[in-house]
């Protein structure tokens, strides 16, 4: 069902799913940083290692998770006429999310479920905005973002290909979310 126009309910879910996730989550990795010393790798690790972490991050993101996709499949993608394999990105993207949400990156099977699943998501995160330069009603200065946002997500991926760089990953990571939500966030309010 894609819809043929924007539903107005959804118009700022944006803002409410990334003030509780960011908040959330800078909580539970302060958390884990005054209790350990340090951060993991990656967000996903540092909160896997704590069940209480993990269980609270996927509570919040079973609530979240609908309400970001459906700002972006009822308010986005109506908005600016996006093309079909948009919504199919979505669906499969909001999949796989839920899946990397219950199953932590703690070690063997889950982890390599957890990590395949989030990195599919992580490619729908640049794969979805570029599907966007497609849609019909898109203004010239979103174009602009989220083709400035695909090279600041290729420039960080070129970067952590360079062993030096890699211990840069928690940062990157954390980086690449912020632009994503914002971009998406522009065009949605342009």
């Amino acid at each position: 069902m894609i819809p043929a126009h924007t539903v107005q309910f959804w118009q700022y879910f944006d803002l409410v799913v990334i003030v509780t996730v960011s908040l959330v989550v800078a909580w539970l990795m302060a958390t884990h940083r005054k209790k350990k010393g340090e951060l993991l790798p990656s967000i996903s690790q540092t909160i896997a290692a704590d069940k209480h972490a993990s269980l609270l991050f996927a509570v919040m993101m079973t609530v979240c998770v609908p309400l970001y996709y459906s700002f972006l499949w009822f308010w986005v993608g109506p908005l600016v006429v996006a093309p079909w394999y948009f919504y199919l990105l979505l669906a499969v993207s909001f999949v796989s999310e839920m899946i990397f949400v219950w199953v932590p990156a703690s070690s063997g099977r889950s982890k390599r479920v957890h990590e395949l699943t989030a990195g599919f998501v992580g490619v729908v995160m640049l794969a979805a905005p570029l599907t966007l330069l497609f849609a019909s009603q898109l203004s010239d200065s979103a174009r602009l973002a989220i083709l400035a946002f695909a090279g600041v997500s290729l420039a960080g991926g070129l970067l952590l290909l360079v062993p030096k760089y890699r211990k840069h990953t928690l940062e990157l990571e954390i980086a690449y979310c912020i632009v994503f939500w914002a971009v998406m966030s522009y065009t949605a309010h342009n």
